[in-house]
């Protein structure tokens, strides 16, 4: 049962007006971090070096 303790789930989710899941904040993070890793990788393939 230790392990049952430390393991978190989101108790509550919200959805807008048109039944779309809202994402949490961790997940809005997530997407967010995916987004800066396609943009800096297509950045560098144009020989643009960003500055992270």
């Amino acid at each position: 049962m230790d392990a049952i303790k430390n393991l978190e789930l989101p108790w509550l989710r919200w959805w807008d007006t048109a039944g779309n899941l809202l994402p949490t904040g961790f997940e809005c993070a997530e997407q967010e971090r995916q987004r800066n890793e396609i943009l800096i990788a297509q950045l560098r393939a144009a020989g643009i070096e960003p500055q992270v």
